[in-house]
């Protein structure tokens, strides 16, 4: 499944005014406002596996090394 990450980083904080808008009749449209939401990245899923099954096998060796430290 693709993640979206929004142009609006704090979107927590956006979404409890959202919600706290609609609740109080601020806003009166729910789909208006998620339909106005911009995306600023997608990241698709497999994306940089290589580097991240290459920075697996660093930690993995960092971790074995580690493990001699302790005796």
């Amino acid at each position: 499944m693709p993640l979206e990450r929004p142009v609006v980083l704090d979107a927590t904080a956006q979404g409890a005014a959202f919600g706290a808008g609609l609740a109080i009749g601020f806003w009166d449209d729910y789909n208006k406002l998620i339909s106005d939401r911009k995306v600023d990245k997608v990241f698709e899923p497999g994306a940089g596996q290589s580097q991240a099954q290459g920075n697996y096998t660093t930690w993995s060796r960092a971790v074995t090394r580690a493990k001699n430290w302790i005796e």
